[in-house]
């Protein structure tokens, strides 16, 4: 919520994309996230917050690999959402009302794969990631959705990378795919 410490009244959680937000916000960055929760005087901690936990824990499981023991990539983030954080007490004055798009992507990489991490789904299953053209200097070799068994098909063109997803979606609060490219 948005104490450091419990507090009977304040029932502001942050939602499992919001938590999902800031872990692969501070991530892209070269980051490590650490999400404090305060357990009231008897040492419980509060149902919406273990739902809310559970929930980033299920997304982990499943995306985890774009997450533990990557690096930043080249930029971090694609797309028209943009937060700035004015102090601790901005989430709770301005509502966080932040709304996320399918085109934000968000970055890291290991070895030969970039991952993309994307919060919300493109209602036709096709995304674009414009940062990964015939330009950007990469040969898409391969890509893939965690949780996901099978190859996607992908085109890599002057806008970018198109890729169709599929129609299953493993977690509905966001994905990751992992893209197999060689530097040109």
């Amino acid at each position: 919520n948005n104490s450091w410490g419990f507090k009977s009244y304040d029932h502001d959680w942050k939602s499992p994309k919001e938590l999902i937000f800031w872990l692969t916000e501070i991530v892209s960055k070269g980051g490590n996230y650490m999400l404090n929760i305060g357990p009231d005087s008897m040492g419980n901690v509060p149902q919406p917050c273990i739902d809310n936990l559970l929930a980033l824990g299920r997304w982990i499981d499943i995306n985890g690999e774009a997450i533990y023991g990557s690096s930043r990539w080249i930029i971090s983030h694609e797309g028209p959402t943009e937060l700035l954080m004015r102090g601790t007490n901005a989430r709770q004055e301005e509502k966080f009302g932040i709304s996320f798009t399918p085109q934000d992507f968000w970055f890291t990489m290991k070895d030969k794969a970039i991952y993309s991490i994307a919060i919300e789904y493109p209602d036709d299953n096709n995304a674009l990631i414009r940062s990964l053209n015939i330009s950007s200097g990469y040969d898409i070799q391969s890509v893939k959705m965690l949780g996901y068994d099978e190859l996607l098909s992908f085109e890599q063109r002057e806008n970018g990378l198109m890729v169709s997803l599929p129609e299953l979606k493993p977690d509905l609060n966001g994905y990751a795919l992992k893209i197999l490219a060689d530097r040109k």
